[in-house]
């Protein structure tokens, strides 16, 4: 496609394996794909820019990237999300070298059209910097001016990698100017998913109230086009509204309808980002080990689907609950942990997360001491992000110190569910208050009753009832 030309390609690349000049990678399973040495690349394009047909490759190059990309942006949302994420993942160099060169030809096309397309993977995968830098590019030149299709798409995807880079005015600016453009032209397709990043960006700077207003409006949209990723997300965010605000019932509410949402459409994604948000709010009500268990449950997709700032936010979270656990080292190292893993992305600590993390940090500094937290928080903050994930999911972390041994074996999600049976809920309406199968709750009570020596529901109450549980 790119080379344009009728010779055998795969006895090309044989002759060229022949004699190392390409080297063959297997890491892709039964996709196949070439590599060479960097020396080799940079000759081999010399080579090329000496030829009169250079810029024709180079085009037919970045058309061929652009395509593909739009076609996988869609999909990064879907329930299979990772094997896109892991594609663009392989073809991140070319898709660079397409989208540069695409800013050299000063093509307004396929540019912000792969611009747009990429702003998804740029946010998921860390890499705000380098996208925000190519949308600002595009929005630099004179004739990206006129208030067209291809300009709106360069400015939402600036508008939102700069919310992440902690930039909330110009987030909120670029974000207006791009929704007012699809506004004018009749294309709202992109207006509800901008309307999260805007109203993030408006929490930071004009309050929650604000914040709520952008998200009500992106969830009407969402909802008039069937939109059910954004809906999930926008849900997610107003129960977070409903939170700040007070109302505690309306924010279950709106997390419910989300984690519904998620669920049917089975988006990783959403899902992560509602559990979180159900942790945060179980905290609050003091239900400490449901909280412990969405927070582990919202850093594994989190790392699942490679979302980095998550897993920051997640692992931050099981900071705050080790130390109500008084487990004031483990908290000083999941905070640096926490803290590290955002430095690296360059993306700041939103304000709501300074406010939950900065008295707890404050607290463990006080019960450590200075030379005891801050060795601690070094440890941490050196763990790569593997370790970060298995020092945070370790068996243990969310339990309390406190707790009988026999009861801390239990998994904070067999916990969920010994507790609710202690209540009095039958297995039906356990399984829809924790959103699982009437299969999976029996399947957690067989375990329990193992762990616990019991042989009865009855048994296992008195258990739940005698250790504190209810």
């Amino acid at each position: 496609a790119v080379c344009d030309t009728d010779l055998n390609i795969l006895s090309g690349l044989g002759a060229l394996l022949d004699h190392s000049l390409i080297r063959h990678s297997d890491r892709h399973g039964p996709s196949a794909r070439f590599g060479m040495l960097e020396t080799i690349r940079e000759y081999g394009q010399e080579q090329l820019e000496q030829t009169t047909y250079a810029a024709a490759v180079r085009d037919r190059h970045a058309q061929y990237f652009t395509d593909p990309a739009e076609r996988v942006s869609p999909h990064l949302d879907d329930a299979g999300a990772a094997p896109w994420f892991n594609l663009l993942d392989d073809e991140h160099g070319n898709l660079l070298t397409a989208l540069d060169w695409l800013l050299r030809r000063r093509d307004l096309e396929h540019g912000p059209r792969l611009v747009g397309a990429l702003r998804e993977y740029w946010f998921w995968r860390g890499r705000s910097v380098e996208g925000l830098a190519r949308a600002e590019a595009y929005l630099s030149m004179p004739e990206m001016s006129t208030p067209t299709s291809a300009r709106a798409l360069a400015l939402a995807t600036a508008a939102w990698l700069s919310h992440w880079l902690g930039n909330g005015a110009r987030a909120i600016a670029l974000g207006a100017e791009a929704l007012a453009i699809w506004d004018e032209i009749g294309d709202r397709t992109h207006s509800a998913s901008l309307y999260i990043s805007v109203g993030l960006a408006a929490q930071e700077i004009e309050g929650i109230v604000q914040a709520r207003e952008y998200w009500t409006r992106g969830l009407d949209m969402a909802r008039e086009s069937g939109d059910a990723v954004s809906s999930a997300r926008l849900l997610t965010n107003l129960g977070h509204a409903a939170q700040e605000l007070g109302d505690l019932d309306l924010a279950a509410e709106h997390l419910a309808e989300s984690q519904s949402v998620a669920m049917l459409i089975e988006s990783q994604e959403a899902l992560a980002l509602v559990k979180h948000a159900l942790g945060r709010l179980a905290y609050q009500r003091q239900d400490i080990p449901r909280a412990a268990s969405l927070f582990r449950e919202s850093l594994e997709l989190y790392r699942d689907i490679g979302f980095t700032w998550g897993v920051a936010r997640a692992i931050g979270k099981l900071a705050i609950l080790a130390q109500h656990n008084r487990d004031a080292p483990r908290a000083a190292r999941l905070f640096g942990c926490s803290d590290a893993l955002h430095r690296r992305l360059a993306s700041p600590m939103s304000r709501v997360q300074r406010q939950d993390h900065e008295p707890v940090i404050e607290a463990t500094r006080a019960m450590l001491g200075d030379v005891a937290f801050d060795a601690a928080w070094a440890e941490g903050a050196a763990m790569s992000l593997e370790q970060a994930v298995a020092y945070a999911l370790a068996t243990g972390a969310s339990q309390g110190a406190e707790q009988p041994d026999t009861l801390a074996r239990l998994t904070p999600r067999e916990l969920d569910v010994l507790r609710l049976v202690a209540t009095g809920l039958t297995d039906a309406e356990v399984a829809e208050r924790l959103f699982l199968s009437r299969r999976t709750v029996s399947s957690h009570l067989t375990s329990i009753y193992s762990k616990l020596g019991v042989s009865s529901r009855a048994a296992a109450t008195r258990y739940a009832v005698d250790n504190g549980l209810t």
